[in-house]
């Protein structure tokens, strides 16, 4: 089977970057299903989904991907969703509903195929039938149906995992060096998501209340070993630059007043601009402090920001390269990683 993710799009370089990471694999068997849905490969199911749950904050969604089947005919629909072993991965306890996604598709006809497909399995296996619930189901099966393929996940989260603002200072922290001195300009939670994904510290209460509790397929030893096993801090060289942060994290992160943005020794930046300043005056305003301070700079390298999109030419100096464009509380922003020449 294969763990898949949703994810906001033109991001899949990221969530790859950090799954990378989070599971300690470089060699990571990893594809694009769509623009927004990516999957990879499990080493080991309940020990790969808990890590990720706990420290993952570029995805939206996670999922249990089944299979992904050729549509030749309608009747596929319920044939190769009949030969899934649906009893070994939820009980018959919890409801389900099938969540048809796609376009230019019979959503009712492929909800009731793939979801008599399901019940079918289970009374075929074990002669139990689970209950279904198509407004407020224990257990969502979502039915994607692209380029002519059928892909079957379970949604192994039941809400949504990241906010964007999260998902966004996750995607600016990727892009700096996990290794090197980073720093946040204006204070939006950047720093804090790259201190945790450089030393890997879990956030342990993500797993609770989640679908992913409930399946049949986990090792509840493993879920428990995982959560106790405390971080191993050992990148400390984080800061973060803001007149106006009064600082007092639960993490070592450095705080500096924005003129030391001049003097400091640094080899990655990133900003959320927009989260910080959304209007256009105030934003530009920022813009060219920024730029005031780190021409007196010749310790950093590169800087990962996001600001307005019609803002984005302010950086053009630097020949910009776009990592993602992005909706962050209604404005559309781009983010922009740039190099120092």
């Amino acid at each position: 089977m294969l763990i898949g993710a949703k994810i906001l799009p033109k991001t899949a370089c990221h969530v790859k970057d950090e799954m990378k990471i989070i599971l300690g694999r470089e060699n990571l068997n990893f594809g694009t299903i769509e623009d927004d849905f990516v999957v990879f490969e499990a080493d080991d199911l309940t020990a790969d989904i808990t890590r990720i749950i706990v420290m993952s904050k570029a995805i939206k969604g996670l999922y249990l991907t089944v299979g992904i089947f050729e549509l030749h005919k309608k009747e596929d629909l319920y044939n190769h969703t009949h030969n899934i072993e649906w009893h070994l991965l939820f009980p018959t306890s919890l409801s389900f509903a099938v969540i048809p996604k796609g376009k230019n598709i019979d959503r009712v006809e492929v909800g009731r195929l793939v979801g008599q497909g399901i019940v079918d399995e289970f009374q075929r296996s074990i002669r139990e039938r689970p209950k279904v619930d198509l407004k407020h189901p224990d257990v969502r099966i979502i039915a994607r149906i692209s380029n002519e393929r059928l892909i079957l996940s379970i949604d192994l989260i039941g809400r949504q995992l990241n906010t964007i603002e999260e998902i966004a200072n996750r995607i600016l922290a990727l892009s700096s060096d996990l290794h090197g001195r980073f720093g946040e300009i204006y204070h939006t939670g950047i720093c804090e998501s790259y201190f945790e994904i450089a030393n890997l510290v879990p956030q342990k209460d993500r797993i609770l209340d989640t679908t992913f509790v409930d399946m049949l397929f986990i090792d509840q030893e493993t879920i428990i070993n995982i959560l106790n096993t405390p971080p191993h801090i050992r990148h400390t060289e984080v800061s973060c630059y803001d007149d106006h942060n009064e600082g007092g994290n639960k993490y070592p992160i450095k705080y500096r007043d924005l003129e030391a943005l001049r003097v400091d020794p640094i080899d990655g930046l990133a900003s959320n601009l927009t989260l910080r300043f959304p209007t256009r005056i105030e934003q530009r305003k920022a813009i060219d402090t920024i730029l005031r301070f780190l021409a007196d700079n010749n310790s950093w390298k590169k800087l990962s920001i996001a600001c307005r999109h019609e803002l984005g030419n302010l950086f053009d100096k630097f020949s910009p390269s776009v990592l993602a464009s992005i909706n962050i509380m209604g404005i559309n922003s781009t983010i922009l990683e740039v190099a120092r020449g």
